[in-house]
């Protein structure tokens, strides 16, 4: 097992592992970003169509 004595083995599983980080860190930035978009057009859809907005609409 000469990859794992001259170190390549070691050397590898590090970069694998920096490159799950990374990805890992990526895809939860992604994340939060979509969430706070949903939340804020999720606010803007609540505010919007309130009862007292919808009932200001109807006229008797």
């Amino acid at each position: 097992m000469d990859i794992v004595r001259d170190g390549r083995f070691h050397w590898a599983a590090a970069i694998v592992i920096a490159l799950m980080g990374v990805s890992l860190a990526s895809g939860w930035q992604q994340y939060r970003m979509l969430a706070a978009e949903h939340d804020a057009a999720q606010q803007l859809y609540s505010s919007r169509f309130t009862f007292a907005t919808i009932w200001s609409t109807v006229s008797l």
